[in-house]
């Protein structure tokens, strides 16, 4: 015997909040921003309206100026060379809490500086994906 159904499962709304919209603001003018404590001098990224150490409102952004890959892995595609789009790692702020799993450079070793590059300013929408790989810093 076979059944067969369709579910009908209603699309989920993420409300980003007022720290996912300086973020995504700012991404759009090519700029990564992380949220900081001063009570805890602690920066997040990706920013966060509230500290989630001392439960603070959060309202000062500040640029991250470099990036520090903490992890990454290959995806191997059968013995291909691997392209941005196949390694992915753990990116962080030098001084920050969190970060992104993003695509990265081939060549990047956990530790090494990062930096973003970005899509063309008149391609960018606000999100992640604006951020097209972290390649190694000069």
């Amino acid at each position: 015997m076979e059944y067969r159904f369709k579910v009908d499962v209603p699309g989920y709304i993420y409300p980003t909040g007022r720290a996912g919209k300086i973020f995504a603001e700012n991404i759009k003018k090519g700029v990564v921003v992380a949220s900081r404590c001063d009570e805890c001098r602690v920066y997040f990224l990706p920013p966060t309206a509230y500290c989630p150490h001392c439960f603070n409102e959060l309202r000062d952004y500040s640029p991250v100026e470099a990036f520090i890959l903490v992890a990454k892995t290959v995806l191997d595609r059968g013995g291909e060379k691997v392209a941005y789009g196949y390694v992915k790692g753990i990116v962080g702020g030098e001084e920050t809490q969190g970060g992104f799993i993003h695509r990265v450079d081939p060549e990047a070793e956990p530790g090494e500086v990062l930096k973003p590059v970005l899509k063309p300013e008149e391609e960018r929408r606000g999100i992640i994906t604006d951020i097209e790989f972290f390649a190694k810093a000069d």
